[in-house]
């Protein structure tokens, strides 16, 4: 059968450890990393990593039906039972993902007795996700944050957290604002980090890993020029 090669391009603003590990986990897939390019833009490097695998129109074909729904188990189940279907119906309207995950687990269940469970849980699951985010946006729009600044202060918090609000030794986390002096492109969209030594903290989002690019401030020189 003829082969076909499909191409997949990665930009990362990343380190080269990084940059392997990102490559060992699409290698892992069957990617093939085939070069890598690297150029400067103000200060940070970023690296664009070309992959490459040989597949067989079969898989295309494959990966096309690859949906639970697509199953003929599955739509002749749906066919022939009103009530299963209906379930089904009913969370397709709430998304075709939450439809999907009925379909999977309910085959892998078979049971109708734990039909009207399934569904209610997917169904609570949803309105769980959804009051989630309603208040991710309120709390968004108290800290004056866009929704990309958002999600980066959430993680960069998570971290901050998890270490018990310790920065280094000895060195505590006052308060996480947004940054959004435009006059330092590097970190616009980023946080400004306040500390119990006296010092701040510029930490960017355009590297989205465990060591994005970092500025500390201690002096009052230096906190005039960048926090203006």
């Amino acid at each position: 059968m003829a082969k076909k090669f499909e191409l997949k391009t990665v930009t990362l603003w990343n380190s080269l450890h990084d940059c392997d590990r990102h490559g060992g986990l699409l290698a892992s897939k069957g990617w093939q990393l085939v070069s890598v390019t690297c150029d400067t833009a103000e200060v940070k490097t970023r690296f664009t990593l070309f992959f490459q695998r040989e597949i067989e129109q079969e898989s295309i074909v494959n990966e096309v039906s690859s949906k639970i729904s697509e199953n003929p188990k599955w739509k002749t189940l749906i066919e022939v039972d009103e009530e299963i279907a209906k379930e089904y119906e009913r969370l397709k309207v709430l998304g075709d993902e939450f439809g999907e995950e009925f379909a999977e687990k309910y085959l892998i269940l078979n049971d109708k007795n734990y039909l009207k469970n399934l569904s209610d849980k997917i169904v609570r699951a949803v309105a769980d996700k959804e009051n989630l985010e309603k208040l991710a946006k309120v709390k968004m729009t108290e800290l004056g944050m866009s929704e990309l600044q958002y999600n980066f202060y959430e993680r960069f918090k998570k971290r901050i957290d998890y270490n018990l609000g310790i920065f280094e030794p000895g060195v505590r986390v006052i308060e996480i604002l947004p940054y959004n002096n435009r006059d330092w492109g590097a970190f616009k969209d980023g946080l400004l980090v306040h500390l119990d030594d006296g010092s701040s903290l510029l930490v960017s989002n355009e590297i989205i890993n465990l060591n994005p690019p970092q500025k500390r401030l201690f002096t009052a020189q230096e906190k005039d020029m960048w926090l203006k």
